[in-house]
């Protein structure tokens, strides 16, 4: 049965709506070509955020170095945690957290949060430009 609605002259009009099913089929091979790309440039833009903390680590950045044995350095790694989620961290650093957030005696050396910040909007458009080159493709 079509749907119908009485048209301003007082008569009934039915209309059938063609094309749904395919279009919904389209947009859940979109939605998946954007959720499987989206996730992998995050693991990507995660392997070139901890490289760029080891290279503020390394002095090689606005911060100062921080490498004396290189357990911290050697430390630091991405790890995927969820679905288009990671984290760059060092875990097995105990003093970490006193080298990002400095001591009473130690100035902060800020590491993760300015390679965070100065990335943050470099990420943002990467993830942009794969929805939108996926998105592209798709209506070709």
């Amino acid at each position: 049965m079509c749907p119908s609605v009485m048209g301003s002259t007082g008569k009934i009009i039915s209309f059938e709506v063609k094309g749904i099913s395919e279009a919904l089929r389209m947009l859940q091979a979109v939605n998946k070509q954007v959720v499987d790309k989206v996730d992998l440039e995050i693991v990507r833009l995660g392997v070139l955020i901890e490289e760029e903390v080891k290279t503020s680590v390394t002095g090689l950045a606005d911060e100062p170095r921080s490498v004396r044995t290189g357990h911290f350095l050697n430390d630091i790694q991405m790890d995927k945690v969820g679905y288009a989620e990671v984290v760059v961290h060092a875990p097995t650093t105990e003093y970490a957290d006193y080298l990002e957030y400095g001591t009473s005696k130690l100035a902060p050396r800020w590491h993760f949060t300015n390679v965070a910040e100065r990335t943050k909007n470099f990420c943002k458009e990467k993830v942009e430009e794969v929805v939108i080159d996926v998105v592209r493709k798709e209506n070709k």
